[in-house]
């Protein structure tokens, strides 16, 4: 699964050396009880309050070239088993419908579950190779 690209900002604060990583259930019409999240200036979703997967589910996750290796890194998670299936478990149930991808709180991306989804996933943060490294350490401790 590739995350799509939704620029992701950390201003002018240090990344912390442990992120928070979740994973949530989302759909693009509001529902009774979700929680209404803007992903971009024009895209807003619904975020089911149950959270997929955290970071007690990441088996590791590491720094990966994206569209533009001299400018632009990416983070490539990969779920341990038990991870795995709770990911494949919800998003057999959730084609067509959004996936939310949330750090530290802030949902980074929502791509379309296009089909069930396994142990391995990409974050597009549009970061700089040492944004990126320090996201792929912090995932993978627990916060």
């Amino acid at each position: 699964m590739i995350v799509a690209a939704a620029m992701w900002q950390r201003g002018a604060s240090t990344v912390q050396a442990a992120v928070r990583f979740e994973v949530r259930l989302a759909e693009e019409q509001p529902l009774v009880g979700l929680q209404a999240v803007r992903v971009s200036s024009t895209r807003v979703v619904y975020l089911h309050p149950e959270v997929v997967v955290t970071n007690d589910d990441i088996a590791f996750s590491s720094v990966i070239p994206g569209n533009t290796p001299s400018e632009q890194f990416w983070i490539d998670v990969r779920l341990n088993a038990a991870g795995a299936a709770k990911m494949r478990q919800a998003t057999m149930n959730h084609l067509g419908r959004p996936l939310a991808i949330l750090i530290d709180g802030e949902v980074v991306s929502a791509p379309t579950v296009k089909s069930p989804i396994g142990a391995a996933a990409v974050i597009n943060c549009d970061c700089t190779r040492e944004e990126a490294q320090k996201i792929a350490d912090g995932i993978a401790a627990n916060p």
